[in-house]
């Protein structure tokens, strides 16, 4: 995911939505077996040629299930907000965006991030509001771990408008080739 990232900048929410519903598909899986992934990162998520989303091998360590999945749950925040951002929501434990995740300081945390993105053609709100609910369930970690995935499938932004993987991979491949056009 982290090359398609770097070529492109961001996804669009659809297709964001789609990579991150591929992504709990996995997560899924491994929780089914008590089994929790313990270092999932955009580095850990691949995209198949067949446009299946896979993660690379888990490293469930010593930790309980409950505290592996709480790790997850704040790294799957980072994952969808690098998905629709184009970048990481805070760097280091000093970053400032960070310690506003620490003390929910929900406002300092999102207007830092549109001032970021404050661009003349991109609207003042780029985080519409059921995404940054999302995102902050998942970095204060407020979902039950033991029924994580289903309160994701549930929840509001997750549903409506997407693309099959399939689909958004050949998008993917559309833009690859506009863009070395464009770099030539």
């Amino acid at each position: 995911m982290v090359e398609i990232l770097l070529e492109i900048n961001s996804f669009p929410e659809f297709l964001a939505k789609s990579v991150f519903k591929g992504i709990l598909k996995e997560i899924e899986k491994l929780y089914s077996q008590n089994r929790y992934h313990g270092n999932l990162s955009l580095q850990s998520a691949y995209m198949t040629c067949d446009h299946e989303i896979v993660l690379a091998d888990p490293v469930t360590e010593k930790e309980s299930f409950v505290e592996g999945a709480l790790a997850d749950m704040f790294r799957l925040g980072e994952i969808l907000f690098s998905l629709v951002a184009g970048f990481l929501p805070f760097t280091s434990e000093s970053d400032p965006n960070f310690v506003a995740v620490i003390d929910e300081n929900w406002e300092a945390f999102w207007s830092s991030h549109e001032a970021t993105l404050a661009r003349p053609n991109i609207s003042r709100n780029f985080f519409r509001s059921e995404l940054r609910t999302l995102i902050a369930d998942l970095l204060s970690m407020r979902l039950d771990p033991e029924l994580m995935v289903a309160q994701l499938s549930g929840h509001p932004w997750l549903q409506g408008t997407e693309i099959s993987l399939k689909h958004g991979g050949e998008l993917l491949n559309e833009i690859r080739k506009k863009m070395n056009k464009i770099n030539y």
